[in-house]
């Protein structure tokens, strides 16, 4: 089927983005980064609008992914406070509140959101081997592809005991 005469846009979150007419039932839009919750997606054809909310299963930005976390060298201080650098894509297009990258099931003490593809976390306190994760408007990293980190092990002082019980 021929595309119809007129022009073929997309709006998304306030964003136009260009669309690629495929057939009578079917358009290609592309949009940018994600802002904030997933919008509804806008389609106009000449005189001709159409929409597809997030609460039709039509329309959901691609999950977050890391594909690397960088750090000072050996395992992290269980205390927490060490700059992280999570490196990925999908990260959307600033912080406003919807971004929650964390180690385990912490989230990091603090966030700093650089692009689409790098966040700064400082690390939270934690033990034993976590693995990092993002999750941007309610859209998580898959599970088990992320990578994993390590916390040093715990210490423990030596314990002095001041009070003998006496006998006799």
């Amino acid at each position: 089927v021929e595309q119809p005469p007129g022009d073929l846009s997309c709006l998304a979150g306030g964003r136009n983005g260009p669309a690629v007419w495929v057939s009578d039932s079917s358009a290609v839009c592309t949009v940018g980064p994600q802002v904030g919750v997933s919008p509804t997606l806008v389609l106009d054809l000449a005189s001709r609008r159409g929409s597809i909310a997030p609460s039709d299963g039509g329309f959901q930005y691609d999950a977050p992914t890391i594909a690397s976390v960088d750090r000072p060298a050996g395992d992290l201080p269980t205390t927490g406070g060490v700059l992280t650098t999570f490196t990925g894509a999908n990260f959307g297009s600033s912080i406003s509140g919807q971004l929650l990258p964390a180690l385990g099931r912490t989230a990091c003490a603090s966030t700093q959101w650089v692009s689409d593809s790098s966040i700064l976390c400082t690390s939270p306190p934690g033990t034993g081997s976590v693995n990092a994760s993002v999750q941007r408007s309610g859209i998580a990293s898959a599970e088990g592809s992320t990578p994993t980190l390590e916390f040093e092990a715990p210490t423990i002082d030596p314990l002095t005991r001041l009070n003998y019980p006496r006998n006799g």
